[in-house]
């Protein structure tokens, strides 16, 4: 199954501090309570991987997309 997820919030955070935080796969958890953990296996550009364990479903790897700051 493949399922494409996007996202939209407003801040007055920089945008250096938000992509910092979203390049930062293997801390999510720390920032999500949702996630159980995640796992980075690959360079945070597109067709890096990763693998995310929501808190009570299955883990997951997932393909980074695309990446722009």
């Amino acid at each position: 199954m493949i399922t494409l997820a996007q996202t939209s919030q407003q801040t007055k955070a920089k945008p250096a501090a938000i992509f910092a935080l979203w390049a930062d796969i293997d801390h999510w958890a720390d920032h999500d309570e949702g996630i159980e953990w995640t796992k980075f296996t690959d360079m945070f550009t597109a067709g890096g991987h990763y693998t995310i364990k929501p808190k009570g479903g299955p883990k997951v790897r997932a393909t980074i997309l695309a990446v722009e700051p």
